[in-house]
């Protein structure tokens, strides 16, 4: 049981890690997604856009529809391009609400989510490892 107690411990730490790092680093969406810097240190507000397309497959790639967009999703944040019907032409390449700060956040939220479960397939074969003789 000692085995199993210490892989726990060192599990929850390692969640607490995670949480701690992920929101140090959302804390810090804001500042990396407003604005940019030229050669000569001029501040500029970002202008990105994102297209419909655009979102429809990240949707895709993260299995919340497929690239035609039949099945409905949301993207990062909370917005996204619903599904129509029918779709006009050029409908995939007009800009979507999506920002810059919402790919990012979903980004920082997936990456502690795969964190996650690789501190808990390390610990469980930490576990079997210890169950050894």
């Amino acid at each position: 049981m000692k085995v199993a107690h210490q892989a726990e411990q060192h599990y929850l730490n390692r969640i607490a890690q995670l949480r701690d790092k992920t929101q140090h680093l959302t804390r810090r969406i804001e500042d990396v997604t407003q604005h940019w810097q030229d050669e000569k240190g001029q501040p500029h507000a970002v202008a990105c856009v994102f297209t419909r397309g655009f979102v429809q497959h990240y949707n895709a790639a993260l299995g919340l529809s497929d690239v035609d967009g039949s099945v409905p999703a949301a993207a990062a944040g909370g917005t996204g391009n619903p599904t129509r019907s029918a779709e006009t032409p050029g409908e995939r390449h007009r800009p979507s609400p999506v920002t810059q700060r919402d790919i990012l956040t979903n980004i920082t939220d997936n990456g502690q989510q795969c964190q996650v479960w690789r501190a808990q397939v390390n610990g469980l074969l930490d576990y079997i490892e210890g169950l050894t003789p």
